[in-house]
């Protein structure tokens, strides 16, 4: 997967914040994807307004 692990450490209390944002992402899009129309309009709209919240970076 990495061609030069990353060094990097995060104490666990960070690593469980990332978790569970993580958790609430996915359940985002269980939730856009049981409303909407795979790949229509509202489906991207409600898919980025929602991982926003949970992985601004990403969205």
């Amino acid at each position: 997967m990495y061609n030069i692990p990353p060094s990097e450490e995060i104490g666990i209390e960070e690593f469980d914040d990332i978790a569970i944002e993580r958790v609430k992402a996915l359940k985002v899009v269980e939730d856009v994807k049981e409303r909407y129309t795979w790949g229509s309009d509202e489906f991207k709209s409600a898919m980025i307004k929602g991982l926003h919240k949970h992985m601004p970076i990403a969205a």
